[in-house]
């Protein structure tokens, strides 16, 4: 046996004009990038897959079917992929860091001023006492819910 994730099953008459290969092809494409994988995998409906197709075409880099004239190109092309990615990221981390309603922005403040780190904030930390996280989850989301 195969442990499977995913099954992708195409069905289409076999009059179109259509390549069926290629459409397979270009699955097992999608399927071989680690970040489109991870998000297929927590995808819960239609929308989020095609999110995650949208962002693998947005980081990817389409090269001519012709000939490539020499290494030079490829080199130039992975370069200028490596920077496209590095920029995104960089621009994702400020998007989670920025904080988006003022209910948030009261909080961010709330936390700096009373200096709250991320240590205090981790829920996989342990207390060292019997359910000791459960009770710093309950308060933490009990401030939430007033």
């Amino acid at each position: 046996p195969v442990p499977v994730r995913f099954l992708f099953v195409l069905l289409g008459p076999s009059s179109t004009h259509m390549d069926y290969h290629e459409i397979g092809r270009s699955i097992s494409t999608l399927m071989s990038d680690k970040q489109f994988h991870e998000a297929a995998y927590l995808a819960d409906d239609r929308h989020d897959l095609l999110n995650a197709i949208n962002e693998f075409l947005d980081c990817s880099v389409v090269l001519p079917p012709s000939e490539v004239q020499g290494e030079e190109l490829l080199r130039s092309v992975a370069h200028f992929q490596r920077e496209m990615l590095k920029k995104r990221e960089e621009q994702e981390r400020r998007l989670l860091l920025e904080p988006k309603s003022p209910e948030e922005k009261a909080l961010l403040k709330l936390k700096v001023v009373e200096g709250e780190g991320e240590d205090e904030d981790d829920p996989l930390r342990r207390t060292g006492r019997p359910f000791g996280g459960l009770i710093r989850d309950v308060r933490r989301r009990f401030l939430h819910l007033q």
